[in-house]
């Protein structure tokens, strides 16, 4: 629950009260401005010290988001932002198996299920193990998740080699003007 009072006391009992931290913020991420600006100013009011470092280049984002650099205590990126037709694809994430410092969780209940989904053909067995690797994650969350904004993305009949799927996003450099 939303309760302040006691977020400023548990930061309290920690010492950790005027603690210094810095959020990473992409300039060009515009859903991601207005919320991180709101989680600046709620972990002001329970007694933290919250600076944003804007980030102009994509390139050093990448490379923080894939742990190729230090990210921030606070690192916000956006994991999936369409619409997701399978579980699966927004779990993906937080399996074990994610290469160095693409992994963004560790847990070895979270993975005995949501691994055995990944190669479960029966429908109705993957779905039992998808909930339960969605309980694990929830019990043990390894983000504090906000929102999930949208994006919706519309061609031109002047566009080729446009994949049209709901399960991804385009590959931009694969699309080329006609005519």
């Amino acid at each position: 629950p939303y309760d302040p009072a006691k977020a400023r006391r548990l930061l309290e009992e920690a010492g950790v009260v005027g603690a210094k931290l810095t959020i990473d913020l992409l300039r060009s991420a515009t859903q991601a401005e207005p919320i991180t600006l709101f989680v600046q100013s709620q972990l002001r009011a329970v007694g933290l010290d919250v600076d944003i470092n804007v980030l102009g280049d994509y390139a050093v984002f990448r490379d923080k988001f894939y742990g190729v650099l230090p990210r921030a205590p606070l690192f916000p990126p956006g994991l999936n932002n369409q619409p997701l037709m399978d579980a699966d694809a927004a779990l993906t994430w937080f399996a074990s198996n994610q290469l160095g410092g693409a992994r963004h969780y560790d847990n070895p209940e979270f993975d005995k299920y949501y691994l055995a989904s990944m190669v479960e053909m029966d429908e109705n067995k993957r779905r039992e193990l998808i909930w339960k690797a969605l309980e694990v994650f929830c019990e043990d969350p390894p983000y504090l998740f906000l929102v999930q904004d949208l994006k919706v993305w519309a061609y031109r009949p002047v566009l080729e080699n446009v994949i049209k799927r709901v399960d991804r996003e385009p590959r931009l450099d694969q699309i080329r003007r006609v005519g």
